[in-house]
């Protein structure tokens, strides 16, 4: 494979403390930059970055979910709350013959946790992280009832900023 492949399993998710999906990305793909901009955080691959987020494609359970936005994936790199992630692929290399336009730099598909994974039938978390000064709450329910299997999950989350932010 002309690309270079990580994976991130829910362990490293919930050891990780990142706050959203960029600063998880940051921690776990090699050569992964991020910019802070002050209209989101701009993710570059393989030494490309812009100021839109359109270089690299974002999936969702390989789903393409960026093609028709101009400014790339942007509320689901800041906003997405990490608990009902399972893994996270990360493929650093031109895609865009076997995923389609906007894969220049990369790949990211969030694979999202379902009914059929072995999780509790109901689970209830609370966060705190003092450097975003950030508090949450999340819920899961998770079961399945003969061929029907059923996945919810829920959550809040109130984040005033980085603590004492170094402006240059």
């Amino acid at each position: 494979s002309p690309a270079a492949i990580t994976i991130i399993r829910r362990d490293q998710i919930e050891n990780s403390g990142a706050k959203n999906l960029a600063n998880l990305l940051e921690q776990h793909v090699p050569g992964m930059m991020l910019m802070t901009h002050s209209e989101g955080d701009k993710i570059g691959l393989r030494g490309l970055i812009a100021a839109e987020n359109y270089k690299l494609l974002l999936l969702v359970n390989g789903k393409n979910i960026t093609n028709m936005v101009y400014e790339g994936a942007i509320l689901e790199i800041d906003q997405w709350e990490l608990g009902d992630i399972e893994k996270v692929e990360v493929i650093r290399g031109p895609g865009s013959v076997t995923y389609g336009t906007g894969a220049i730099a990369g790949i990211i598909n969030i694979i999202t946790k379902t009914a059929s994974d072995n999780l509790p039938t109901l689970a209830v978390g609370i966060s705190s992280n003092d450097t975003y000064q950030s508090k949450g709450i999340n819920a899961q329910y998770a079961n399945t009832f003969e061929n029907l299997g059923i996945y919810a999950f829920a959550s809040y989350r109130n984040t005033d900023g980085y603590n004492n932010p170094n402006y240059f």
